[in-house]
């Protein structure tokens, strides 16, 4: 029996990119419309989207997650990630909320891309957010 996504996920089909703390609907992201609930699905074909088409979806838990996992989802959405379905999306963040050592963040980014590793260090940007070290302190002058 599949998930029911109702109070959490709602469709952007104008494509409008939010900043974070931009109103409720503050952060979408990509997903195959095949890959929708029924519902989702339905209102994505009605707006004229294919079977195909890359829609965008609304999670309104956003603003409640850790700020790691916000940079983290920010920055994938940002590379172009596109996620399989909703239970991908839905799993990969209870899996950052759960994190909590860099050797974790490390292995789940380096699951979603070697690139958000070996180029960008996303891990040690995770780092930086949810466990500040004493040099990286605003308050060091």
């Amino acid at each position: 029996m599949k998930k029911s996504y109702k109070n959490q996920f709602e469709l952007n089909l104008d494509n409008t990119c939010y900043n974070m703390g931009e109103g409720d609907n503050n952060f979408s992201f990509d997903i195959v419309c095949n890959s929708l609930t029924k519902e989702l699905k339905d209102q994505a074909l009605k707006a004229g989207k294919g079977e195909w088409s890359d829609v965008r979806v609304f999670d309104r838990k956003f603003s409640t997650y850790n700020p790691g996992t916000q940079m983290l989802l920010e920055t994938f959405d940002e590379q172009g990630h596109e996620w399989e379905d909703l239970e991908d999306y839905e799993g990969s963040v209870n899996y950052m909320e759960s994190m909590k050592n860099v050797g974790q963040a490390e292995e789940l980014i380096y699951g979603i891309g070697t690139d958000y590793i070996d180029e960008m260090e996303l891990h040690r940007d995770w780092e930086d957010i949810m466990f500040p070290r004493a040099e990286k302190s605003p308050y060091l002058k």
